[in-house]
């Protein structure tokens, strides 16, 4: 079974459904962090940190049991990469959420979809820096070109520069920074370690960070009643099988071949938010926006007329 799975994950096209269904799960995520929030009465940043501690800690509890469970004992990281599962749980959990999540108070869910999608500009970067194998090239070049004019047209287009804020798109622009160099990190860094236990080590590991800094802040995770918890448990699942997913991805494959699906992260945002929050999505900036970012992921990532072993469009 554990064969025939690594097969799939390491197959091109298996790789991509994967990592295209990892993306899809994760772009539902937003709009259930603001409903979460209602619940909750989230409003200060020291309550969203706390608030996303505990929903990474109960995701690495959740791969946690699942890895005693299959394995029938404690599975631990290898004693070489101890280090290595630290400084990913810092990069790709601790770092990523302590600015993801206070950000998300100060803009809408729609903005921060289209900015999650911009990962692949700075995820494609990164792969050059780390990886002879997925050097930039011009289709690459031009293809993160058209995502980040997206991203500019979104917020420029009408000339309302008021929309912007550091506190707000500014640190999710950076939490997504941190994301797109994780992303590398783990490819670079894990190689003996079994990507599940390094999805619930990396999970515990960032969770405590954040719930430390939480704390510091004065945060408090306050009554959710049923529904919050319910919404809690859900984003927690949703932590626990994507970062699974991923990670699994990320130890088996190039960064750019499956950076590819990132397109309908934001994509599945935006049409959530419409439906569940009653967010204006349909506005000319949000479409051109999602249209050039996804143009752009493709164009960097797409093999067109390749018949490698890595094509897959």
């Amino acid at each position: 079974m554990e064969r025939r799975t690594g097969k799939i994950i390491s197959d091109p096209v298996g790789s991509f459904l994967l990592a295209l269904l990892s993306q899809i799960i994760w772009g539902s995520a937003f709009v259930l962090i603001k409903l979460a929030y209602n619940e909750f009465s989230t409003t200060t940043v020291g309550d969203t940190i706390m608030f996303v501690a505990v929903r990474m800690l109960i995701a690495g509890l959740i791969l946690l049991l699942v890895t005693i469970a299959s394995e029938k004992r404690l599975a631990l990281p290898d004693k070489s990469e101890v280090g290595s599962v630290f400084i990913i749980g810092t990069v790709q959990i601790g770092l990523v959420y302590a600015l993801q999540f206070p950000s998300m108070i100060y803009t809408s869910s729609v903005h921060c979809s289209i900015l999650n999608g911009s990962q692949i500009i700075t995820a494609t970067i990164f792969a050059h820096l780390f990886f002879k194998d997925d050097h930039i090239t011009f289709k690459k070049g031009l293809g993160c070109l058209i995502a980040f004019a997206g991203v500019v047209f979104c917020f420029l287009y009408g000339g309302d520069l008021g929309i912007i804020s550091f506190r707000g798109e500014g640190m999710f622009f950076l939490s997504c920074t941190s994301f797109a160099l994780s992303s590398s990190l783990v490819r670079k860094l894990i190689k003996k370690t079994n990507p599940v236990v390094c999805s619930y080590s990396s999970l515990l590991i960032g969770g405590a960070e954040l719930l430390v800094l939480g704390l510091a802040s004065g945060g408090r995770l306050g009554n959710g009643g049923a529904k919050g918890w319910f919404l809690l448990i859900a984003l927690s699942l949703i932590s626990s099988v994507c970062f699974l997913l991923w990670n699994s991805l990320l130890k088996s494959n190039p960064v750019g071949r499956i950076s590819v699906c990132q397109c309908i992260n934001p994509i599945t945002g935006a049409i959530l938010s419409s439906l569940l929050l009653g967010e204006k999505v349909l506005q000319t900036r949000y479409v051109v926006a999602l249209v050039l970012i996804a143009v752009g992921i493709v164009v960097v990532n797409g093999s067109f007329g390749s018949k490698g072993k890595n094509a897959i469009l």
